[in-house]
């Protein structure tokens, strides 16, 4: 296997332990005790974002245990694939934009005294949104490799019994 799928694993890894983290951290903070609506929907929409995230990071293990280099997966899988290709795209660009918020409330406002912890959270959010980003492409060309190798496949097969 080339580096660049060992990469690509290693990443994987790498996204889903701070989900988890985060999900299980939302979880013994809050003891799933609600006292606001708002508190409840921030709840639920950042762990389902955690989740998709998860999913996202198992789906790229699918694609590179069992399909990679030319085992062209189902209809089924490849549209659940793709739903989850776009949510994982959803969540990054939130995640987006939350960090530019931070980027520019971290650093414009100059004479606010900084915790330590603040600028943790930022450089792991910078890390989590490159290694998305990351995921994402890489996605996208294991998708094509394996259909391209299957294809390839395919024609050899045509061409050898003809």
């Amino acid at each position: 296997m080339p580096v660049q799928w060992k990469i690509f694993r290693i990443i994987n890894y790498l996204i889903i332990i701070p989900s988890a983290l985060i999900i299980l951290a939302l979880i013994i903070s809050t003891g799933l005790q609600f006292y606001t609506d708002f508190a409840f929907l921030s709840f639920i929409f950042i762990s389902t974002c955690g989740i998709i995230v998860i999913v996202n990071c198992i789906i790229n293990h699918l694609w590179l245990e069992r399909y990679y280099p030319e085992n062209y997966p189902g209809k089924a899988f490849r549209n659940f694939s793709t739903v989850f290709f776009v949510l994982m795209t959803l969540v990054l660009l939130w995640f987006t934009g939350l960090f530019i918020t931070s980027v520019y409330d971290l650093f414009v406002e100059v004479n606010v005294v900084r915790d330590w912890s603040e600028y943790l959270a930022f450089g792991l959010s910078g890390f989590i949104i490159t290694c998305g980003f990351y995921l994402l492409v890489y996605r996208v060309k294991i998708r094509r490799l394996v259909r391209r190798n299957q294809q390839r496949l395919f024609n050899n097969f045509l061409e050898t019994n003809n």
